[in-house]
């Protein structure tokens, strides 16, 4: 494509988690980042289950006027 353009700066981290886990650093660190969001929270996850910080952190960003999307199956 033509139009397409190529991310010339890409941030990820990668979050490996399991039952031998006592805390989630992939639910801080989701928890973090839409307190910290302003215009749109997308999350895309196959097996989403928030937690009760989580949910009210999307709640206090919905109230802010952010635009949320959640894409999961089911």
């Amino acid at each position: 494509n033509r139009n397409a353009k190529k991310a010339s700066k890409v941030a990820f981290k990668i979050f490996a988690s399991g039952p031998e886990h006592q805390s989630s650093m992939f639910a801080a660190e989701l928890e973090q980042s839409i307190k910290k969001a302003n215009e749109r929270i997308v999350i895309n996850h196959m097996y989403f289950q928030p937690t009760p910080a989580i949910m009210q952190a999307l709640i206090e960003a919905a109230e802010r006027g952010v635009k949320i999307k959640i894409i999961t199956s089911g």
